[in-house]
């Protein structure tokens, strides 16, 4: 049996690993194992995570919408506030009496339900208010009338886009924890 030094051992497997690159040149263990290329700097759940509330890119966004019912004319519109979503609305009470009004939403991806504004107008008085959702959610607006009848609208909101971002990910540094030495 022939004795590899070192050196010889190292020249010989580099060797054997540059054969494996060469086109149509396989092995029984990159036959059995191929190789997953491996990303490194993006969180392994950033993709799934945009995903799970991805919609499609050709769907329109609608960013308000009005409409009436009974005693009440509604509008509401959505915009984007720094790390939330404002949904702004304005309802008048379109009769010749007072009457009582409930206003929420209903957030389409998370399926969660706002608190309840409950609101008192006085025949043709206006009123402004303003819920708060998650960003690039869409959401569906109600108003609930006195008489048990239910005005909605929407869906509002962005939607996301599907496509990732193409901001850059910091590369994870590979390096000993830096020690502190100190006395005693």
């Amino acid at each position: 049996m022939t004795q590899l030094s070192r050196r010889g051992f190292v020249i010989a497997a580099a060797g054997c690993s540059a054969g494996l690159l060469l086109p149509g040149a396989t092995s029984a263990a990159a036959a059995t194992n191929p190789a997953v290329p491996r990303q490194t700097g993006r969180p392994a759940n950033a993709a799934s995570s945009a995903a799970a509330v991805c919609t499609p890119n050709s769907t329109p966004s609608v960013l308000q919408a009005s409409g009436q019912l009974g005693t009440v004319s509604a509008l509401v519109r959505v915009r984007q506030v720094r790390d939330v979503t404002a949904l702004r609305y304005q309802l008048t009470n379109t009769s010749g009496a007072p009457d009582t009004y409930v206003v929420s939403y209903t957030d389409d991806i998370t399926t969660f339900d706002s608190r309840a504004v409950t609101i008192t107008l006085q025949p043709g008085q206006v009123k402004h208010g303003v819920l708060h959702g998650y960003l690039y959610h869409q959401f569906t607006f109600y108003v609930d009338l006195s008489d048990g009848t239910t005005l909605t609208l929407g869906p509002v909101g962005q939607q996301p886009s599907c496509e990732l971002g193409t901001r850059k990910w910091r590369q994870p540094i590979y390096g000993a924890p830096k020690r502190h030495h100190g006395n005693g």
